[in-house]
């Protein structure tokens, strides 16, 4: 559900794509905002907020359900949580939460699944102070409650059970009108390049600088060494790590190979591996012989190496670096890590994904994550790598153990974001 259409026809769009945007050069800035209108949705909302703009992007038009939420009370708070029930549904559960001014949840929600999307707050590094607005009968209580999900009270600001449900009259603006993207762009009213008025300044600076020269050699070698400028990139680390290959590329084809390897009659696949380029796969005899194996790693360029317990198979996977700049990380490290998080929850009936280490390295952020599967096919790890295409995201390394074809282990990786 993407849409909650109310019964005075307003539309309601829940689960948009939200991301702060850094201002920057305005044809540069122009061509970022299209980038995330294909990738997102056509439609857009875009507002200034300080030296970002809050962008909120959707295949479907209407008005942004969680902004429209957080404008309805008049302090803004910093950290937000909202939830009431969705009128004439039997178990869908409205839930709004703001994470430091930035929109972490805008969605329709089963009871059990709010509770797990609340539970996911205790692993934020800062443990924020909640102001907190529940109507009817939710799965969200102030105080420890049977069946009900409550915060420790140093999370907790402010707690408000409300008389009245806020869904059937909630006010609606423009400034969160999910409008076509150009449209959207026009209400911004970008300055205009300046680039001309640079590179004309540059040169007149250039031209006094020969005279100066000319006239004063002396005085004009002894500035020289005080004008030159070093540029350090505070992102130059996350831009590096982001030209490494495509995590999807990285998993279809350990898919293929490990497929290929399931084929290998005589053999047992027990053990699968992938660092820095280098597949690996153990394997041990059930009838196979050793001569045959040789003929059939030489044909599918394998290396093949005898071990105690049976053979060793490797070879370099032959992969393709992302272009520079095809995901630039602008995006917030968290927006990533909630979107990959709701993302494995749909494939995985369990919470599969576990947040090993945040550094923070002032101008961006990296998480380091381990993704657990027990028990999958390679058509299921397919789907899950497609769900990481275009995203800021470092495949580190991967360990699975093989039983009876199907996968149980590790994917190590990392997202990266301001």
């Amino acid at each position: 559900m993407t849409v909650i259409v109310r019964k005075d026809g307003i539309r309601f769009v829940i689960n948009a794509y939200h991301e702060a945007i850094v201002l920057k050069k305005t044809s540069l800035l122009k061509k970022e905002l299209h980038t995330l209108a294909n990738m997102h949705g056509k439609f857009a909302s875009l507002r200034y907020a300080g030296q970002t703009i809050e962008a909120a992007f959707s295949p479907d038009q209407g008005y942004l359900f969680g902004p429209s939420i957080w404008t309805h009370f008049d302090r803004k708070p910093d950290n937000l949580i909202y939830c009431e029930p969705l009128p004439d549904t039997q178990d869908q559960i409205l839930l709004v939460i703001i994470h430091n001014r930035q929109f972490y949840v805008s969605t329709a929600l089963t009871k059990s699944n709010i509770i797990s999307e609340l539970a996911a707050l205790l692993l934020l590094e800062d443990k924020p102070k909640f102001d907190i607005y529940v109507h009817g009968d939710v799965p969200i209580a102030e105080t420890t409650t049977a069946g009900k999900f409550s915060f420790e009270s140093s999370m907790v600001n402010s707690f408000h059970t409300l008389e009245a449900p806020v869904f059937p009259t909630l006010e609606v603006g423009w400034d969160t009108e999910l409008a076509p993207i150009d449209k959207a762009v026009r209400r911004l009213h970008l300055p205009q390049n300046y680039t001309p008025l640079i590179v004309g300044s540059i040169i007149a600076l250039i031209i006094l600088g020969y005279f100066y020269k000319k006239m004063r050699p002396k005085e004009a070698a002894k500035l020289a060494p005080l004008i030159q400028i070093n540029y350090l990139n505070p992102y130059q680390g996350m831009q590096d790590a982001l030209t490494s290959p495509e995590p999807a590329q990285i998993i279809m084809q350990l898919c293929d190979q490990i497929d290929t390897l399931l084929g290998l009659p005589g053999w047992t696949i027990t053990h699968i591996s992938y660092d820095n380029l280098l597949f690996q796969a153990e394997a041990t005899s059930t009838y196979g012989k050793f001569a045959w194996l040789m003929r059939w790693a030489t044909r599918y360029k394998f290396r093949l190496e005898p071990l105690k317990t049976g053979v060793s198979l490797s070879k370099n996977l032959r992969l393709f670096d992302r272009a520079v700049g095809a995901n630039t990380g602008a995006n917030a490290a968290l927006s990533v890590y909630r979107y990959t998080y709701d993302t494995t929850l749909k494939f995985l009936p369990y919470p599969a994904l576990r947040l090993a280490e945040i550094k923070n390295f002032n101008a961006y952020k990296q998480y380091n994550l381990e993704l657990t599967l027990l028990n999958a096919s390679t058509n299921l790890l397919r789907q899950i790598a497609l769900s990481f295409i275009k995203q800021p995201i470092v495949l580190e390394n991967v360990n699975f153990t093989i039983t009876e074809g199907l996968i149980s282990g590790k994917i190590t990786f990392s997202i990266y974001g301001t």
